[in-house]
């Protein structure tokens, strides 16, 4: 799944973006997301077939969202919207998923 929408990101940004240089580098972002989603889902329906099913559900309606919203933002021409946030700021949330991503790592 993630790199199905990295590919399917990297394609789009390539053929469709205004952007310089796209990039489309999904997978970091998504990991403490999705980490977070399947732990929702099995607290919730346990592990089964059920719980696979709503866990791809789930995926696929993130990734569909996330999609429709950065496509929202190409179309209306609000890319500069990021540079309203402080490079610190953004480095911060940077720092969060590397430390976020080291701890799914190193729990037992």
């Amino acid at each position: 799944m993630f790199l199905f929408s990295t590919f399917v990101g990297q394609v789009m940004f390539t053929f469709a973006s205004k952007f310089k240089n796209p990039a489309s580098c999904q997978m970091v972002e998504n990991v403490p997301f999705c980490h977070s989603l399947a732990y929702i889902v099995i607290a919730e329906q346990g592990y089964g077939l059920e719980a696979l099913s709503t866990l791809f559900f789930l995926f696929g309606l993130s990734s569909l969202l996330v999609g429709f919203v950065f496509y929202l933002l190409g179309r209306l021409e609000m890319g500069r919207v990021i540079y309203f946030f402080p490079s610190h700021v953004l480095l911060g949330c940077i720092a969060g998923i590397g430390k976020t991503t080291k701890q799914h790592i190193c729990a037992p």
